[in-house]
């Protein structure tokens, strides 16, 4: 990576380039109006560059550089222990079948109906009853799955914050559940800077971290998140709904690599809203994982500084700029993990 370039030069065919699908239609992310510099962030970024002066990113995180058919990006993997409750699917299972109103047509009248004959389960409803095969339609893949397609039917007929939407999570092996989290250099269709993913494996939350070390390693970043992701999995983000997946399939889009995610989102700001909009002071993570989870971070850098921290990374190379966010990025994803166990817990 050559930074004796001005990064404003190497950001200028970058920036004008154009796309049929995605028109960027936001400001310069360099643009210093944007971003709010205040002063503890000056002393925080001045002690980090003091800090980190003269290492390189290998020297002090657990990563490499990596590259495939796109380029070169960074890559980090590590792990912690994650303590998490059995899936209790027996239990589950018997909770999603005692919701009649997941059959297409079936109003609260026919469910009042159904309890005054005391049919109060999917497996309970008379084969003399229309609703009689789409019940056991719902009976087969609520014990045997598949669960995307569940999934899509609870999130249309129940909605995105539903309690059994989040439930329905008890039935999908663990290692499927991929807890997602990303870093941009701005809002609109500004580059994603950095991937955070996180899989629960044998007690531990194993984290792969896909780091552009420059703007022009965003391609490959992206492919080597993309290439890290099955047909199986299920994410887990905050927020993602809204940002994180479509942030993601705009740059890919624009960047003409081959959007292939499709996969089902249970997205944690909706549940958590939910359980403690009445109780804290706001639903932001960083809020819930202090109040709930007693976590205090020291040094970290919020999310509307890290452009301009990533920006300096760009223009000089020194890392002390971008360790806080991957760091950030990191704890996140931890965050949202217990997060999201602590919710399923709740409405159980």
């Amino acid at each position: 990576m050559n930074h004796k370039t001005s990064f404003i030069d190497r950001w200028k065919p970058y920036r004008q380039k154009t796309s049929a699908v995605l028109k960027e239609n936001t400001p310069s992310f360099f643009c210093s109006n944007n971003i709010d510099q205040s002063t503890e962030m000056d002393l925080l970024k001045s002690r980090l560059l003091n800090f980190y002066r003269n290492k390189s990113l290998s020297e002090v995180l657990d990563g490499k550089i990596s590259s495939n058919d796109e380029g070169s990006y960074f890559y980090i993997k590590t792990s912690e222990p994650i303590a998490i409750q059995k899936n209790e699917e027996s239990l589950t299972k018997n909770r999603l079948l005692s919701n009649l109103r997941l059959i297409n047509g079936l109003g609260q009248i026919t469910e009042n109906h159904f309890h005054h004959e005391n049919i109060f389960n999917l497996n309970q409803i008379p084969h003399t009853s229309r609703f009689y095969k789409e019940a056991q339609k719902l009976v087969k893949q609520i014990e045997k799955g598949p669960y995307d397609d569940l999934f899509w039917k609870f999130y249309t007929l129940l909605g995105k914050s539903h309690q059994d939407t989040l439930q329905l999570s008890r039935l999908i092996k663990t290692e499927n559940l991929v807890f997602m989290d990303i870093e941009t250099m701005g809002l609109g269709s500004q580059p994603i800077s950095l991937i955070g993913i996180g899989r629960v494996q044998n007690d531990q939350i194993v984290i792969q971290q896909f780091f552009a070390q420059d703007i022009f390693e965003e391609s490959s970043m992206l492919e080597a998140f993309a290439n890290s992701i099955r047909s199986s999995d299920y994410f887990v983000t905050f927020n993602g709904e809204h940002f994180d997946i479509p942030f993601i399939k705009n740059r890919m889009r624009y960047l003409g690599i081959n959007d292939k995610l499709f996969n089902p989102n249970f997205d944690a700001l909706f549940f958590s809203r939910k359980v403690w909009r009445s109780t804290l002071p706001n639903c932001k993570l960083q809020t819930i994982e202090k109040e709930i989870f007693d976590i205090e971070r020291t040094d970290d850098v919020p999310g509307a500084y890290c452009p301009s921290f990533y920006q300096h990374y760009c223009q000089t190379g020194e890392i002390g700029t971008v360790v806080p966010i991957i760091q950030h990025n990191r704890q996140d994803i931890v965050s949202l993990a217990l997060i999201f166990f602590k919710l399923r817990n709740i409405w159980r």
